[in-house]
């Protein structure tokens, strides 16, 4: 039996193939089901649903179900043929149109296609040839006169070469399924094709030979969305096989989705009367990433108000993924919507094909400044800023790169080692690849650069550390691709003689010609896709952005060869097929059919062109305000934004809430509208989520405060390192310039360990670990020498005996490493410590960074920093922020043990300039008895420690001495103030409001714009580690409110900052509570704003 089952959607389709699979089935029948391949997961879906699963019928597409023995050519193999058949051409001036070396870059795909078009239309570089002499002398005759050169050198290359490409595998097919066994007898289903070519027809005939039951089931109708295309082809094909039954199998849509359908495209349907309905909504956006905020906030309500709705129900067409694709991702992120983008990408655009291509480029441009500024700027040759500026200031000129690095008082800022270092991985880039060479030469230079650059584990380090997992699979997709395209461009051009430019431009062919798909990598996640290639079943809620008159696509007549074009080859009997008109109705009904997939709501939106205006609209709007009407009868109207009760899902994430919050604080300051209800209603919420807000600034001064992006400029994956968090405390716009933007003056270096401080700190985490193990100090310093020395023969070391500001000799800097080592010896040998880990990497949901050093016992833990400069170990900027990397660590590897203490190692030889606590460490420690000997076991009656700055029993006036309990308050403190400048960056504020003494040797102050007239520095009173202490019980127990209600604070310390009685004491600690809620860390509010709060 043949057949033709049509009906109205693809999930109908599906449904019906399902049902006829699972029939067959039931009778014994095997089942082989072709479709494209965009369709194979629905179609397997789809079975599964009906089936509960079955080893009896298959899904698959021509490509895959072929078995050949023939050797095949990948699409990105042919496109390189292609290329080099074209310079070949070139080279014999055989060509009339391309005939420029970019002519080949440009144009190697698209000629390809062209050629891949040809072929699947039946027509030979022989017939080519023939028309030529049937066309007059103009332009298409020299196009063809170059197509059919290249035609015949590609198919005289495939012949040769005993190849067959893409589109002559599909000649294979009539063949194999012929041939093959296993589907005499089975049932075999032909799906959702759109169209079907000369070839594809051909094996339409062969399985009709074959099969017992062959099925066409597409997507047909008499409406005017359906071409109708697969059903005619299938149909003709089967002719001369028996009766082909036609079945419509298709059943209206319900509601909406079926008067959309059938209405669409079809003008008679305009004059009847609308339906009325609340199901369709139209909004009109500012910018795309108005359209963005405006879906997801929508998406907000709908799954607030229908607890059986799923992210899965949901999908988003757009007319352009790429330019759709960062304000979606953006706005879904912060709304925190989980998403899968329908998209592929370009092997090309990777930063791996471009850091190849980079040193192709180099070469064939004499090492020109931009090509080895391209190449050196790549994440894949490493580290440069630092080399980046030498050649731009020593180096700026062709060929200049490959020049010995320059010695001199000129170049003493530099670090020689690292510049003598980026060098050659330079030269090691492009040392490989000559001017001229056979092909497999240039194949094996760039395998020996993926080997000598370490890009496999570069790979691996970079999937891992972008925060968009789709990215991330991307990135570590590339290895197979890129092997599959090596290989294949040395079989092409293994012994063709040909130069660096031309192997060059072969392989950004083939890389250009491959792309990557991207894996969905959640169950429940908003589909995004094209309006036009995708392919999507039912979905509860559809929403159709950017309809404007790229809906449906309309592709320009500019193609290779045009329409026009095309009809007159037809007149010389070369006929083309598709064309692009075409194309153009397959684009539309594509289009159609995903625009009637919703049941429950279709929401369209487009966006205002740049100046404002209305842009273009998109036809489907026609036909919608000619079908619809709302629940009144009126003319559905386009919202211009979100109701206001839906103002609370606009505002159902921190960043869209405080972007709103100040929103409506400019609009009610300015006049413009009364939005106090909704901005005390929006800074309670954030209030409650201890995200305050913190806009004096800008009320002052006319300098930007804010930028729209702190999450993603100063975190990474959500967390934040707690340097960043010190350095913002100290100023949040130099912050900004050094964390954020990544600012550097243009001569200046990177930072090296060409100092005593840095050497010594590197000696320190080599030898620690190891040290406690040393039986004597002799033999401590004895293993400290000898790694040392070692460490010193290293070129960032070494080379620092050449320039000035080495500032120790190479026997100076071992002899005081030496000395810092003994000390951390005797430390631990004192001690019941052992060292636990050195480096330690430290990550937690809020923020990330490395320990210098962990140490423990089975009881108790401390962290410990090596300091190498002055130690600030003040309690005011640990209260201030400026100082609470070390806390914050402690809160992430304390877990059940007892801190300790937070340590500063002062690892300097010239720390201190009496013997007597040289060596001793600074920070806030556990004064329990048992603490305290832990960390000196020698420590008794009334002496002080030589190890840290404490004594046994009475350190009543050493305040950086508490009890535990105290001391565990202490250090939850810096987790509060974390959390509160992780917002504030979050936030995005940036205003220069330095603490005092930032600005006094700052590098940004000629760009900050502080005004010392205008707003003094920031500036806290002395206070205790025990007030701070307090401060942070309070805060966690919730008594941080108690002042307000005039109530005091049971059990305070009657001795906190010299208090005598417990009143005066609660009093003072109530102070210091008040102080701390309205104390600003960054900026602050005036006392009427304040006011109006409350």
């Amino acid at each position: 039996m043949i057949a033709v089952l049509n009906a109205y959607t693809l999930s109908e389709c599906m449904e019906i193939m399902a049902e006829y699979a699972a029939a067959y089935e039931s009778r014994g029948g095997r089942n082989l089901i072709f479709c494209e391949d965009r369709l194979t997961l629905i179609a397997e879906q789809a079975l599964t649903r009906k089936t509960g699963g079955t080893f009896f019928s298959s899904v698959t597409t021509f490509a895959r179900f072929l078995k050949t023995d023939e050797r095949i050519l990948t699409k990105q193999g042919s496109v390189m043929a292609i290329g080099g058949i074209m310079t070949e051409l070139q080279r014999k001036r055989a060509l009339k149109c391309f005939t420029s070396a970019s002519g080949i870059k440009n144009n190697a795909k698209c000629i390809y296609e062209t050629v891949a078009q040809l072929a699947a239309s039946e027509v030979t570089p022989e017939t080519l040839a023939e028309s030529l002499s049937l066309l007059p002398q103009d332009m298409l005759k020299d196009k063809v006169s170059d197509l059919a050169a290249i035609y015949e050198g590609y198919t005289a290359f495939l012949r040769e070469k005993g190849y067959v490409d893409e589109s002559r595998y599909l000649s294979l097919l009539p063949d194999c399924i012929r041939h093959d066994a296993n589907l005499r007898g089975a049932n075999i289903f032909f799906l959702c094709f759109t169209s079907f070519t000369a070839q594809a027809a051909e094996a339409i005939r062969a399985a009709a030979e074959t099969g017992a039951n062959v099925l066409g089931i597409f997507c047909s109708g008499k409406e005017e969305i359906y071409t109708n295309r697969a059903f005619s082809a299938f149909t003709k094909a089967c002719e001369g096989y028996g009766k082909v039954q036609v079945r419509s199998l298709g059943t209206p849509l319900e509601g909406e989705a079926e008067v959309l359908r059938a209405g669409l495209f079809n003008p008679e349907r305009l004059a009847g009367e609308r339906m009325k309905t609340d199901k369709i909504r139209i909004f009109e956006a500012e910018d795309k990433s108005g359209e963005a905020e405006y879906i997801a906030a929508n998406i907000k309500k709908l799954l607030a108000e229908r607890p059986a709705l799923r992210y899965r129900d949901i999908a988003v067409l757009v007319p352009d993924m790429a330019g759709y694709s960062l304000p979606f991702k953006k706005t879904f992120d912060e709304y925190g919507i989980p998403w899968f983008f329908d998209e592929k990408k370009s092997l090309k655009r990777h930063p791996l094909s471009r850091f190849l291509l980079g040193c192709f480029a180099a070469v064939r441009e004499g090492y020109s400044p931009a090509a080895v500024q391209g190449l050196t700027q790549n994440v894949f040759f490493g580290p440069s800023d630092a080399y980046r500026n030498y050649l731009l200031k020593f180096a700026n000129y062709r060929g200049g790169a490959k020049r010995e690095i320059k010695t001199g008082e000129l170049v003493d800022a530099y670090n020689r080692a690292e510049l003598e270092a980026c060098r050659e991985r330079l030269l090691q880039a492009t040392r490989g690849i000559p001017r001229k060479a056979r092909g497999k030469e240039y194949c094996r230079a760039v395998r020996r650069i993926l080997s000598d650059f370490s890009v496999e584990e570069k790979l691996k380090e970079l999937s891992e550390s972008v925060g968009e997992t789709g990215y991330g699979s991307y990135l570590s997709q590339i290895s197979g691709a890129l092997k599959r395209v090596l290989d294949e461009a040395e079989l092409l051009t293994g012994e063709r003689e040909m130069t660096a430019s031309e192997f060059e431009t072969v392989l950004a062919d083939g890389l250009d010609a491959t792309d990557i798909s991207l894996i969905p990598l959640k169950a429940d996640a908003v589909f995004v896709g094209d309006i036009t290639d995708s392919r999507i079943e039912k979905v509860r809620v559809l929403f159709a952005a950017g309809m404007t008159d790229d809906v449906p696509r309309n592709a320009d007549d500019t193609a290779l060869v045009s329409d026009r074009e095309i009809e007159r080859l037809a007149e010389v009997k070369t006929l083309l097929e598709p064309t692009v008109a075409e194309v153009n109705l397959r684009s539309r009904e594509s289009a159609s059919l995903n625009l009637c997939t919703f049941t429950d709501m279709l929401c369209l939106s487009y966006p205002l062109a740049a100046d404002g205006s209305e842009p273009s609209l998109s036809d489907v709007f026609r036909y919608v305000d000619g079908l619809f009407a709302d629940k009144k009868g009126l003319r559905l109207q386009a919202e211009k934004k979100l109701p206001d009760a839906d103002f609370k899902y606009k505002c159902s994430a921190v960043s869209p809430a405080i972007r709103e919050l100040l929103i409506k604080k400019n609009e009610y300051e300015r006049c413009r509208e009364d939005t106090r209800r909704e901005y005390s209603s929006l800074y309670a919420a954030l209030e409650i989520l201890s995200v305050e807000e913190r806009n004096d600034y800008l009320e002052k001064c006319e300098g930007q405060v804010r930028v729209e992006c702190g999450e993603r400029l100063f975190f990474r994956d959500g967390q934040i390192s707690p340097t960043m968090l010190e350095s913002y405390f100290c100023c949040p716009f130099c912050n900004f310039a050094s964390q954020g933007l990544k600012l550097k003056e243009r001569e200046e270096t990177a930072v090296m360990a060409a100092d005593s401080g840095n050497f010594v700190h590197a000696l320190l985490e080599k030898t620690t670990a190891k040290l406690g193990d040393c039986a004597t100090e002799a033999e401590a310093r004895a293993y400290a020498e000898e790694t040392g020395r070692e460490l010193l023969k290293k070129p960032l070391y070494a080379a620092q005996a050449d320039t000035a500001a080495g500032g120790y000799s190479s026997d100076s800097l071992l002899a005081e490493g030496m000395e810092v080592a003994a000390a951390v010896f005797r430390q631990l040998k004192g001690s019941a410590y052992r060292v636990e880990e050195t480096e330690k990497a430290v990550s937690t949901p809020a923020f990330r960074g490395k320990i210098d050093r962990v140490d423990g016992t089975e009881k108790f833990v401390r962290v410990i920093d090596y300091k190498t400069g002055n130690i600030d170990d003040s309690p005011l900027s640990y209260y201030t922020g400026r100082k609470l990397q070390l806390q914050l660590y402690m809160s992430a590897v304390k877990g059940g043990r007892v801190p300790a203490g937070v340590f500063y190692f002062p690892a300097s030889v010239s720390y201190s300039k009496t013997a007597e606590g040289k060596f001793r460490m600074k920070g806030f420690l556990n004064g329990d008895e048992e603490a305290l000997l832990s960390g000196d076991v020698s420590l008794g009656e009334g002496g002080k420690s030589e190890f840290f700055d404490a004594q046994l029993k009475d350190n009543s006036r050493l305040d950086k001495v508490m009890d535990e309990e105290t001391f565990r308050n202490f250090l939850d403190y810096a987790v509060y103030e974390a959390r509160q400048g992780s917002e504030e960056l979050k936030n995005g504020f940036i205003a220069p409001t330095p603490y005092k003494g930032e600005c006094t040797y700052c590098r940004y102050g000629g760009m900050c714009g502080f005004n010392y007239d205008l707003t003094p520095e920031r500036v806290e009173e002395s206070i205790k580690p025990k007030t701070i202490a307090e401060i942070a019980r309070r805060h966690r127990d919730g008594e941080d409110n108690a002042h307000i209600d005039g109530k005091t604070a049971d059990g305070a310390d009657m001795h906190i900052d010299g208090k005598t009685t417990k009143d005066e004491a609660t009093a003072y600690i109530d102070d210091k509570i008040a102080e701390e809620r309205n104390k600003v860390y960054i900026h602050h509010t005036t006392a009427d704003e304040e006011a109006k709060h409350e």
